[in-house]
C-alpha cells in the first residue's frame, strides 16, 4: 500500500479553483436569472464530490494511481457541468433577448439611432454569438478547452448585446412610438386612397359585380 500522494491537496485545489474560477459564475447565473437549478448541472456536482470522498474514503484510498483517476473523474464532471450549463444558458438566453425586444425590432427604426451605429453594433454582436457558438459545438468532441472557451465568448456577446439593447432603452423607446406613428399614417393614408379609389370607380364596380351574377 501507498501514502497518498504528497501532492493531492493541490490537485484538489486545482480542481476547486476550476469550480471558482469558471463554474460558479455560470451556476449563479442560472439562479438569479431563471430561478431554477437544471438537474444534470446538480448531478455532474454530486459525481464530482462522489469522486473527491473517494480519495479518502474508499478502500483504496491510500492506492495513488486510483486517487488520481478519482481526480480526473471529478474534474471531467466540472467540465460536463461547465458545457451543460453554458448550452443552458445559450438555449434560453437567446429566446429571452428576441422576445424581449421582438416588437422594438418590429415597429422601431433602429438604423436612426445612433446614427446606425447601434444597428451595427447589434448585427456584429449576434454574429459573433453565432459563430462562436457553432464553432463551439463542432470542435467539443475533439478540444474541449477551447470548446468551454468558446461557449463562454458566445455568451459574453449575448450579455453584450443586451447591454447594448439596456443602454439604448429610451432611444429603443422613442424609436418604436415614432415607427408605430407612421406605420398609422401609412396606414391611414392607403385606408384613404382605397376609400377615394372605390368612390371614384363606383359605378364600374357595380357594374362588374353585376355582371358576375
Amino acid at each position: 500500500m501507498m501514502n497518498k500522494p504528497s501532492n493531492l491537496l493541490e490537485k484538489q485545489k486545482e480542481i476547486y479553483s476550476f469550480y471558482n474560477d469558471r463554474l460558479r459564475w455560470v451556476i449563479i447565473f442560472i439562479e438569479s436569472r431563471y430561478k431554477k437549478f437544471p438537474v444534470p448541472i446538480l448531478n455532474e456536482i454530486r459525481a464530482v464530490q462522489d469522486h473527491m470522498a473517494r480519495c479518502f474514503e474508499d478502500e483504496n484510498a491510500d492506492n495513488e494511481e486510483y486517487i488520481n483517476e478519482q481526480l480526473r473523474a471529478a474534474k471531467g464532471h466540472y467540465l460536463r457541468c461547465l458545457l451543460d450549463g453554458y448550452k443552458y444558458i445559450w438555449y434560453q438566453y437567446c429566446p429571452e433577448i428576441k422576445k424581449k425586444y421582438f416588437w422594438a425590432k418590429i415597429f422601431g427604426d433602429f438604423h436612426s439611432i445612433d446614427n446606425g451605429e447601434f444597428v451595427k453594433q447589434m448585427d456584429q454582436l449576434r454574429c459573433d454569438a453565432k459563430r462562436f457558438n457553432f464553432e463551439a459545438r463542432r470542435i467539443e468532441s475533439k478540444n474541449k478547452d477551447m470548446s468551454l472557451d468558446l461557449y463562454e465568448k458566445s455568451i459574453g456577446k449575448l450579455v453584450e448585446l443586451e447591454e447594448l439593447f439596456d443602454s439604448h432603452a429610451g432611444e429603443i423607446g422613442w424609436s418604436v412610438k415614432k415607427g408605430m406613428t407612421m406605420k398609422v399614417i401609412a396606414g391611414l393614408g392607403w385606408m384613404i386612397a382605397l376609400v377615394f379609389t372605390i368612390h371614384r370607380n363606383w359605378d364600374e364596380i357595380i357594374a362588374f359585380l353585376k355582371s358576375l351574377f
